[in-house]
């Protein structure tokens, strides 16, 4: 299977803009198989980390409500979403009836640890330079059952720290690396990489493979 994934919601350093993430994304990881979100209607928790502007949460929304015949059963399928953006004009851009939380997502996942607050999905296209420290606080409020994290990463630095001690103790459930970048300042390659609580092993997928 050959994909053509595009990363965005990052700092692009010649333009100094931020950088949706394209919608198709969200739609073409779902395509992928052994990727899917958990089916829980209206009782499904979704946490959009670093969440620019929610269109990776618009998407995960637009898909989980896709076909409803009605507004009653739209309300039924929609997930419980929660943005949580540093940024308050890309977050006040996300939708009304999402629970918006202007706050940097390692602090805000600390204090959701200590509330007892877990999700069934945590998706994110954090700063690379925090990939892993992000990656930690989602690991961390995941629904303990079945919850899973989705991250967005730079090919070359999740490839090294597969080696690593951190690596071993959180095993993802599968790798996807992606085809290509779109942005000149963006020279390295990217992946997905998915955890799941009950992960034996890591499954990389490389695209044309």
């Amino acid at each position: 299977m050959q994909l053509d994934l595009l990363n965005g919601g990052l700092e692009d350093p010649t333009v100094g803009e931020y950088v949706p993430t394209p919608a198709w994304v969200v739609r073409d990881l779902l395509q992928t198989p052994g990727v899917s979100v958990p089916h829980r209607g209206s009782s499904l928790r979704i946490l959009d980390a670093c969440a620019g502007m929610g269109l990776i949460g618009m998407e995960l929304e637009r898909l989980a409500v896709e076909g409803a015949a009605d507004e009653g059963e739209t309300r039924m399928r929609r997930p419980q979403i929660t943005a949580v953006e540093a940024h308050p004009g890309r977050l006040e851009r996300c939708p009304e009836h999402w629970q918006r939380e202007c706050a940097g997502v390692v602090e805000w996942c600390e204090q959701a640890q200590r509330d007892g607050r877990v999700f069934d999905l945590a998706i994110c296209n954090p700063p690379f330079s925090m990939y892993f420290e992000i990656a930690d606080a989602l690991l961390k409020v995941r629904r303990p059952a079945d919850g899973h994290v989705w991250m967005v990463g730079p090919w070359e630095y999740v490839a090294r720290v597969s080696r690593s001690a951190w690596w071993d103790a959180h095993p993802p459930e599968w790798v996807l690396r992606l085809k290509k970048r779109p942005w000149p300042a963006v020279v390295r390659e990217c992946c997905w990489v998915g955890w799941a609580p009950r992960t034996t092993m890591t499954k990389l997928r490389r695209a044309g493979r």
